[in-house]
């Protein structure tokens, strides 16, 4: 049976989200295969990642390097720092069978869910128990709203799980009493 993750801001190649994160590894090449590590260890090749944002700080070459290196099916929502993919989108698309949005909604189970990058004070179907998955404030978003989690790679919801930085999307609607 195939499983739905959802991730955010992994920052491949960036140096400085080591500090600003205080990310546990000593280079850049160390958080990049650790990464890759992590994702691989959970993800099968029949899952699908829903990635929400900030996925690499590189070059085309490079984010190409790193997708080719991730199991599963890939849907990418754009963040702040996704250039290199927001340039490239259809070549990426067609390389690597993924898509690419700025937005995403679905429902799982009869529970609506919007994904974006960054975090809603309202959103669809909000006053109706739907729920918000976002990235982008890596843990430091004084506002979180009820049925709202930040799956960023460094937020404290993603801490101490056996699959840090990825997290299954039944657990999301467990943790929100939606199953």
């Amino acid at each position: 049976m195939s499983v739905k993750w959802v991730t955010s801001d992994l920052h491949f190649n960036h140096a400085n989200v080591i500090k600003y994160c205080d990310r546990p590894y000593d280079s850049v090449e160390e958080m990049n295969e650790r990464i890759i590590e992590t994702w691989n260890n959970q993800v099968s090749e029949d899952d699908t990642v829903y990635h929400l944002g900030d996925f690499a700080f590189a070059n085309y070459t490079k984010v190409r390097e790193y997708l080719s290196q991730l199991k599963g099916n890939k849907i990418f929502i754009i963040g702040n720092h996704d250039r290199v993919l927001r340039k490239n989108k259809e070549s990426l698309e067609k390389e690597f069978d993924m898509k690419l949005y700025d937005y995403y909604e679905m429902t799982v189970d009869k529970t609506f869910i919007v994904m974006c990058h960054y975090p809603f004070i309202s959103w669809n179907r909000s006053s109706y128990g739907s729920i918000n998955i976002h990235g982008h404030c890596h843990g430091s978003n004084p506002i979180q709203l009820k049925n709202q989690i930040d799956v960023g790679w460094d937020s404290p919801e993603m801490y101490g799980r056996p699959s840090h930085g990825l997290i299954n999307l039944r657990e999301i609607l467990v943790k929100f009493g939606k199953e």
